[in-house]
């Protein structure tokens, strides 16, 4: 069974101070943050913090917000719309023909260099989700839930 654990303010800080830094998100969020044991992180609204989760048995709770990879926050798709519209660095915005790659969960070589790192993916006026760029190469994070399914005629 998951463990999930309920972050202290302290936490809560370094979350915050971690999103300004890889994405120039600097609002703070009005959620509490619960982190499982295995790396990822939830966000529930304030007045779930009044339960007793600590004797309840959950397999999760809250909306899936990201994920932390070596000391890296790695959004989810709900996450980068929450975050993204206020967001201020480390986005690509992706054209028509390169969103379609991407939401098929395709990895793709990009027209531009960028530093290594996460960033927020970008399509018209829309945060899909966040991938890993690393030079000219975009990993893509769609899970494959989420992905375009494209059946050939």
């Amino acid at each position: 069974m998951k463990e999930v654990r309920i972050q202290n303010s302290k936490e809560v800080k370094r979350i915050h101070a971690q999103l300004f830094d890889q994405f120039g998100f600097s609002d703070k969020l009005p959620y509490v943050f619960l982190l499982s044991n295995r790396d990822r992180l939830n966000i529930i609204h304030r007045d779930m913090e009044q339960l007793p989760l600590d004797q309840l048995r959950l397999d999760s709770l809250g909306l899936y917000f990201a994920t932390i990879t070596d000391g890296e926050l790695r959004l989810s798709i709900d996450g980068s719309q929450i975050i993204g519209p206020h967001a201020t660095k480390n986005i690509v915005e992706l054209s028509d023909e390169e969103f379609s790659t991407y939401i098929k969960g395709e990895n793709m070589e990009l027209h531009e260099e960028y530093p290594i790192g996460i960033y927020l993916v970008k399509h018209r006026q829309d945060f899909v989700g966040s991938c890993k760029i690393s030079g000219k190469k975009l990993t893509n994070f769609v899970p494959k839930a989420r992905r375009l399914k494209v059946v050939n005629a």
